[in-house]
């Protein structure tokens, strides 16, 4: 069954578009579709405004974490003509601060991803306008050099490209970015850029645009489309394994237990064994009404969704998934990164309805339950 690009690719970002729609629309983004993850703000409400080190306006909407290491990522994702996307921020040990964001050159912009391969290898992916005033914006990925992310040079992808909304590694020498080329407003042809530890070059697909992507060294390369078709990289090229159920929509996917492949999506969590797909199990009363974001390290894994009014986290050791975690409602949670099988981060948001400002919100657990880390 073919799935709507638009709305798969809004989600793909892990709630990323309830956070750059303003700038995307003008740019000719991801957010033209008009699509917002669950949960998302009024359009156009999102207040930007200099941080301060007392309080930092904004959400954070996705994050990874360095393998090996104590340090995280996490990035809002809007862009300004005045060069600045104001909130990057990175962790060392347990305090969060803002970094140097990369320069647009006086142009709108896009940041939706992020993966990290080593200390040294920390990719951010999406995408800038191709000129002052243009509809169109080209796929971009800056790399982290210890101080700023510095723009990478990559293949001409040509008229019509869009952005990264997707970055995985498995090394310093292995990565791979998604996204996706419109050549007409109907036509969508996909993107992947791979990384050999020297250069970015592209990669022919046999479907359409690529929306996630994971990269192990246990179980290699692996890819969801548009239509909800499961890719593996071979080694030379992309082939398509199997396709998730009808009345499913996953928009990504996460390295399981061993071989298993998550796929997770709108009101569904499904699991892919190398052969046949499956339903997840949960524990009593802990089903979640929507699911966000995963990530897992091993056999232990964390979930993020919404349950009611409520944004909840969910935790599993190869048993069902139980709720571990529950803020309160002014809180909203989008992503979360696992460092290793106890430690994990989820970043969010706490919003005021009324004043339509937002500010970031971020719990990390080592194994003994949530703790809030503050972002100045």
């Amino acid at each position: 069954m073919q799935r709507s690009f638009f709305s798969a690719r809004s989600l793909a970002a892990g709630a990323a578009i309830c956070g750059a729609v303003a700038v995307a629309a003008a740019s000719g983004g991801f957010a033209q579709s008009g699509y917002a993850a669950p949960g998302a703000r009024p359009l156009g409400t999102h207040v930007v405004r200099p941080p301060s080190a007392a309080q930092v306006h904004g959400q954070l909407l996705t994050v990874t974490t360095v393998p090996h290491s104590t340090e995280a990522f996490a990035i809002d994702g809007n862009g300004t003509t005045a060069n600045t996307v104001y909130h990057i921020a990175m962790r060392k040990g347990t305090h969060w601060h803002l970094v140097k964001a990369p320069k647009l050159n006086g142009r709108y912009g896009t940041l939706l991803s992020l993966g990290a391969g080593s200390a040294r290898t920390v990719w951010l992916g999406g995408g800038r306008e191709v000129g002052h005033g243009s509809i169109q914006e080209i796929p971009t990925i800056w790399r982290w050099n210890g101080h700023r992310f510095v723009e990478m040079s990559t293949p001409n992808l040509g008229n019509g490209a869009d952005g990264v909304t997707s970055i995985a590694a498995s090394g310093p020498n292995n990565a791979w970015a998604v996204g996706a080329i419109f050549s007409t407003l109907t036509d969508l042809n996909s993107v992947a850029l791979h990384w050999n530890g020297k250069k970015w070059s592209q990669v022919n697909t046999p479907t359409g645009p690529l929306i996630s992507v994971i990269s192990t060294k246990a179980n290699g390369t692996w890819a969801l489309d548009d239509s909800a078709e499961l890719l593996k990289w071979t080694g030379t090229e992309w082939t398509v394994v199997s396709t998730a159920p009808t009345n499913t929509d996953p928009f990504k996917i996460a390295q399981g237990p061993g071989k298993t492949i998550y796929a997770v999506g709108g009101s569904s969590l499904l699991k892919f064994n190398g052969t046949t797909w499956s339903k997840v199990a949960f524990a009593k009363h802990s089903k979640p009404s929507r699911f966000d974001a995963i990530s897992t390290s091993g056999s232990s894994g964390w979930l993020v969704g919404g349950k009611g009014t409520h944004s909840v986290v969910l935790h599993s050791t190869g048993g069902p998934w139980k709720i571990q975690f529950t803020p309160k409602a002014k809180y909203e949670l989008f992503s979360v990164s696992a460092a290793s099988a106890k430690k994990a981060t989820v970043v969010g948001d706490t919003y005021n309805r009324v004043t339509y400002v937002s500010h970031p919100y971020v719990i990390a657990t080592s194994g003994h339950g949530w703790h809030v880390q503050t972002v100045s």
